[in-house]
């Protein structure tokens, strides 16, 4: 888990590694809870990724391409 919040800032990372355990420990199902928390975080991982790939695709900072994408998205509904 902490591997995937490398991305992270620390006081961040903090707060959503407790938030994680807290929840995983408090679960009726600890292990499905885990799972599905460590499955969020990489696909949260996955999209800052892509994101930073696309700004440095287009030459772009990140704030603009979110609003790029958003329009793209409202485009195709």
């Amino acid at each position: 888990m902490r591997r995937i919040l490398d991305y992270v800032p620390e006081p961040s990372r903090k707060i959503l590694f407790g938030n994680a355990i807290s929840s995983t420990i408090n679960s009726d199902n600890p292990v499905d809870t885990i799972s599905k928390k460590l499955t969020d975080l990489r696909k949260s991982n996955s999209g800052v990724m892509m994101l930073n790939d696309l700004a440095s695709f287009y030459g772009k900072d990140k704030a603009y391409i979110k609003e790029f994408l958003k329009l793209k998205f409202k485009q195709k509904e």
